[in-house]
């Protein structure tokens, strides 16, 4: 199984969420700034993915990343309630692709960082 770094994942997400706002921004006809609200968690977020490049604020890095993460899910999750609608806005579809994308994240980087935080114990461990 192939290893992803956590930087990668963060920048993925960042990259994914921007993706989602600039899309939806073009093909919208009507200008919305809830458009922007996967934007600006990308942008947030992409400072935490260059956060963990650095030893000192690595775990900075990560857990506010995953953190954000989380926040995204919370701020966005709702919008699922109104995709039921008869008339589904853009904004719309764009918060509920954040909340999915985020939740999938989410999952992702409480993974990774379990998983080494095990690696970490499991080394100290056998010294």
């Amino acid at each position: 199984m192939m290893k992803i770094k956590f930087t990668t994942l963060v920048f993925i997400y960042a990259t994914l969420l921007a993706l989602i706002s600039i899309v939806l921004q073009v093909i919208s006809p009507e200008r919305d700034s809830a458009l922007l609200t996967p934007l600006v968690f990308a942008g947030i977020i992409l400072i935490m993915g260059f956060m963990t490049l650095r030893n000192d604020l690595n775990i900075f890095g990560k857990h506010g990343a995953s953190a954000l993460c989380l926040i995204a899910f919370i701020v966005t999750v709702g919008s699922f309630l109104e995709l039921g609608s008869e008339e589904i806005s853009y904004a719309v579809i764009g918060k509920s692709l954040t909340a999915l994308i985020s939740i999938i994240f989410l999952s992702l980087f409480v993974k990774k960082i379990g998983d080494e935080r095990r690696n970490i114990e499991g080394e100290s461990g056998n010294e």
